[in-house]
């Protein structure tokens, strides 16, 4: 199978026009079909930041983590991802997707205050 770049392109910014018009269930929707026909890491990022917005934290785990694993260098893919999974009380694995974070992005300032918090809180 051939990925369809343009029409995965296309259908990831109708994805993100969704996004910020409100619209989480049409921007699944199309962000679905991109990610389908042309895997990319920030389609699978938005639609974790979508599933999590919607409280569908196994679904976000799911696409933060691929997200995560498609880049190079997706610090912001790990932030998310921590958050996913302190939403389902995954404290151990959320700090270390934090700490990934940081090191990737040392100046990640909400990585290193969240981090910092759970630290703080779990003593």
């Amino acid at each position: 199978m051939k990925l369809q770049y343009d029409l995965g392109s296309a259908l990831y910014q109708e994805g993100r026009e969704a996004r910020k018009n409100g619209d989480l269930k049409a921007a699944i929707r199309k962000l679905r079909r991109s990610g389908k026909l042309a895997p990319h890491f920030k389609t699978y990022e938005l639609l974790g930041e979508s599933f999590f917005e919607m409280e569908r934290f196994p679904e976000a785990i799911l696409y933060l983590a691929a997200a995560a694993a498609l880049g190079n260098k997706q610090f912001r893919s790990r932030y998310l991802l921590a958050k996913a999974l302190l939403a389902i009380d995954e404290e151990a694995d959320a700090i270390s997707k934090l700490k990934e974070a940081i090191e990737i992005q040392p100046t990640y300032k909400a990585a290193k205050e969240l981090l910092n918090s759970i630290l703080t809180t779990s003593k």
